[in-house]
């Protein structure tokens, strides 16, 4: 009875109802993760053409922020499924009766495969974001620099920048 019969039982539960949604974010997680893999590449291979031509991607930008942030969270709520669903299952448990020690077996199943599945995903996610993290996070700041710098310059026409404090600006008209 060991590994193989843990994993038996963990296929068994994906169906039970605690267990979808968690699933769905690891669907939704999934998406965010080649999303921000995707978004990564365009920005590496074009951001010197963006820096030197006047030109540059906000939708990029903003896909890459949204889908880093979105991935992040994911992998966050994956362990707050898995409680969520022990915590649905056992407040079902109904001990009046025979027939309520008989479902109560599986309730409780529920609720460890929940948390199981939880904890699981949270793990596989979090190795998978090993593999976009430095990248995404540089890129979100190249970003953010090169669109601050053409806001600057498209504002510098008119607006004069006064130094106030170090590191904080006063816009002055």
């Amino acid at each position: 009875m060991g590994f193989l019969a843990f994993v038996r039982k963990m296929i068994d539960s994906v169906f039970d109802f605690a267990n979808i949604l968690i699933f769905i974010v690891a669907l939704l997680a999934l998406a965010c993760f080649f999303i921000v893999k995707n978004e990564n590449s365009k920005v590496d291979l074009n951001f010197e053409e963006w820096k030197n031509e006047n030109y540059y991607s906000r939708d990029v930008y903003r896909k890459l922020k949204f889908g880093y942030t979105a991935f992040l969270t994911c992998i966050t709520l994956f362990p707050l499924l898995g409680m969520l669903g022990t915590v649905m299952s056992l407040v079902m448990l109904d001990f009046s009766d025979a027939q309520g020690l008989i479902s109560a077996r599986s309730s409780f199943f529920v609720a460890l495969t929940s948390t199981a599945w939880g904890i699981i995903f949270a793990i596989i996610f979090k190795v998978l974001n090993v593999f976009i993290a430095t990248s995404a996070d540089d890129n979100i700041r190249k970003m953010t620099e090169l669109i601050d710098r053409k806001a600057l310059n498209v504002d510098s026409r008119r607006v004069k920048v006064v130094d106030v404090k170090p590191g904080r600006r006063k816009w002055r008209r």
